[in-house]
């Protein structure tokens, strides 16, 4: 990637949206850090961003000016990308701006199926002489599809959800969905997963090495065992 322009850098490390985690199975949208693209013949820079969006699946790419100054027309061009773990799902053709503008985006449609996905686009700037290109930060990951992370309750009372996107395992449902090792898929109980958790140093000492051990998978219910879950 070429280098930032200095002048530029500090506004824009701090304009940066933090990156989000990995493992966000919820609609979200992630964006990279805004990068600075040399200047052109006229002195002119331009800011890019490459933003993901999975509900629904989408890859932008935007490319404006710092100060919101328009610069004549066909001097900003815009390609998006989008990619599946590593590989390039979707890339449209180059957007350039048919009218003098401050700001130009593009962005893609369509999915090839679940999986994690980032944005990583290009952009092209008039240099006076010819078009320079430039290579946006990436987006950092996010799962399509987005699933809900909302939590339901059963007759007894007791949270069934996901673990995914639980910071604190204090903070993880009482029944915590799970697929057990012949493959059907349930709830393990918060207190089974939880039981090897030592409670001050000594234990810890104790347990440094613990052996695998095996918990049941239930149906929704938390009572009826479907299957069994080994902790390694």
């Amino acid at each position: 990637m070429r280098a930032l322009t200095k002048g530029l850098l500090g506004i824009v490390a701090a304009a940066a949206i933090a990156p989000l985690s990995l493992g966000s199975a919820s609609a979200a949208t992630s964006t990279g850090w805004i990068g600075a693209t040399p200047p052109n013949a006229s002195g002119q820079t331009f800011l890019t961003t490459s933003t993901i969006n999975n509900s629904p699946l989408s890859a932008s790419t935007r490319m404006y000016t710092p100060f919101g100054n328009a610069v004549p027309s066909g001097q900003m061009g815009v390609r998006a990308r989008l990619f599946k773990s590593g590989a390039l799902c979707q890339i449209t053709a180059y957007n350039f701006n048919s009218s003098p503008a401050s700001q130009l985006s593009n962005a893609t449609a369509g999915d090839c199926g679940d999986g994690y996905y980032n944005s990583h686009g290009f952009v092209r700037y008039w240099n006076g002489s010819d078009y320079s290109e430039f290579l946006t930060f990436p987006s950092d990951p996010l799962i399509y599809p987005a699933t809900s992370s909302a939590r339901s309750t059963n007759e007894q009372g007791e949270s069934k959800g996901s673990a995914e996107n639980i910071k604190r395992e204090e903070d993880l449902p009482d029944l915590i969905e799970a697929i057990g090792v012949n493959g059907k898929t349930g709830f393990v109980k918060k207190n089974d997963l939880l039981a090897d958790i030592p409670a001050t140093p000594e234990q810890a000492a104790a347990a440094a090495d613990p052996a695998p051990r095996t918990i049941t998978v239930y149906a929704a219910d938390g009572v009826t065992a479907v299957d069994t879950f080994r902790i390694q």
